[in-house]
């Protein structure tokens, strides 16, 4: 299960391949059901775009209707995230990749963002251009999608995370065994993480 929302618009995906649709004041507006059972879901002014268990992305309008093909992978799309611009889709695998794609021309590839050992969990947007990404290696990856470098590397001593989410200017994370809160800093346009506590 995955709710996002956007102006009016909230779209939520199931584990029973239903992407649906409501209001801000959740009155359901459109329903479909996807070809594979989707994984993520972002939504925009005019469109609904879902990830797949078969590591494809479609965007529909806001009806759910006109399906049109965006890209795939080879394994499953984990996550995914649009910039706040709309002009890059940032999607994760199993592969240990991070695929930055121009939207909604997908297939115009703008970099791939390679620094996991093992599968990407999920993508997180800290600022425009600050990209957050945990994977099955136990490390949490920062990167600055401007310049495409690597800026700070964090390994849990905890197992897997299993989550991740963001209010500025905290991080949850959690995994098996404890969760952590970290606080970003940023000073002069560079952005690091810095442990606060832990439970």
């Amino acid at each position: 299960y995955q709710r996002r929302v956007r102006g009016e618009c909230v779209a939520v995906i199931s584990n029973n391949k239903v992407v649906e649709t409501f209001d801000r004041k959740f009155q359901k507006q459109a329903s479909t059901v996807a070809i594979k059972r989707p994984t993520s879901v972002q939504v925009t002014n005019k469109n609904v775009v879902i990830s797949d268990k078969s590591g494809d992305a479609y965007s529909y309008d806001l009806s759910l209707t006109n399906q049109k093909y965006l890209l795939g992978h080879v394994s499953v799309v984990m996550d995914m995230v649009l910039t706040p611009d709309h002009k890059f889709l940032i999607t994760c695998d199993r592969d240990e990749k991070i695929r930055v794609s121009h939207f909604p021309n997908c297939y115009n590839i703008e970099t791939y963002l390679l620094g996991h050992e093992e599968y990407v969990l999920q993508i997180l947007l800290l600022s425009p251009n600050i990209l957050l990404s945990v994977g099955g290696d136990q490390k949490l990856l920062l990167w600055d999608l401007s310049s495409q470098t690597l800026l700070q590397t964090l390994s849990s001593n905890h197992g897997d995370y299993t989550s991740v989410s963001y209010t500025s200017p905290y991080l949850l994370t959690c995994n098996k065994q404890s969760r952590d809160c970290l606080q970003t800093n940023r000073q002069h346009s560079h952005t690091n993480i810095t442990t606060r506590f832990r439970s």
